[in-house]
């Protein structure tokens, strides 16, 4: 089996409604979601320890406080954000990351606006 053949075979196929869309969101939609839902257990865990480190008060924090603490991370802190792009592309195959580097900054923007929206629907999870 080839990679691309291993890969496809492991990643969910989400049933999302199939519209009129651009070339990005069906990019995000047919690839990046699919990703970051096999990748999910992994990102909360790596953004449990991160935020562990980082701020370890963090479990005090309101729930406003706690979504801005990780939204304004996940936006400014440079090393968080390539470590959690790197966990999806690791699972591009040759042609989605072709497609991926034609316009990288757009697709960045895209995995953080969604693991944001993650992980905010997840704060429970941040403090166990």
């Amino acid at each position: 089996m080839d990679r691309h053949s291993a890969l496809r075979s492991i990643i969910p196929a989400l049933n999302l409604a199939e519209k009129e869309s651009g070339v990005e969101e069906r990019f995000q939609n047919q690839v990046l979601r699919p990703i970051l839902k096999f990748q999910s257990d992994l990102l909360l865990i790596y953004m449990q320890h991160y935020l562990k480190n980082k701020d370890p008060q963090f479990c005090s924090r309101n729930k406003a406080s706690k979504e801005e603490y990780i939204h304004q991370s996940l936006q400014k802190d440079h090393h968080l954000r390539a470590q959690i792009c790197g966990m999806v592309l690791a699972l591009f195959n040759d042609e989605e990351m072709q497609h991926y580097l034609q316009n990288s900054n757009a697709y960045n923007k895209r995995i953080i606006q969604m693991l944001s929206t993650r992980f905010h629907s997840q704060l429970q999870e941040f403090c166990v």
